[in-house]
């Protein structure tokens, strides 16, 4: 019973630190850099990179702090548009991934 519960609360508290860091990459995205509020500071540092050396070079040091990703920013863009294709489908505006 307590491994159970112990478990569980580990889970939640993972959840909420991952939530709370992504809420954190967001907030930075939209105030430092005007941003969208859907996106995260990875996410948009793999897209803008193709464009822009300054994002590109962010691009490159946000991968080196997650470093036991082999392309953090990448994975990043990746999960948001997975994200954005599940709500799509639960709402009936696209039939499958």
């Amino acid at each position: 019973m307590k491994n159970t519960i112990v478990g569980r609360l580990g889970r939640a508290v993972k959840e909420f630190l991952l939530l709370l860091f992504t809420a954190c990459s967001i907030a930075i995205n939209v105030v430092f850099y005007g941003g969208s509020r859907y996106q995260t500071l990875s996410s948009r540092s793999y897209i803008d990179s193709r464009t822009s050396y300054e994002w590109d070079n962010r691009r490159k040091r946000i991968n080196k702090v997650f470093f036991w990703q082999e392309n953090h920013c990448k994975l990043a863009w990746e999960s948001e548009v997975l994200r954005a294709k599940r709500t799509l489908q639960r709402h009936g505006e696209l039939d499958e991934l």
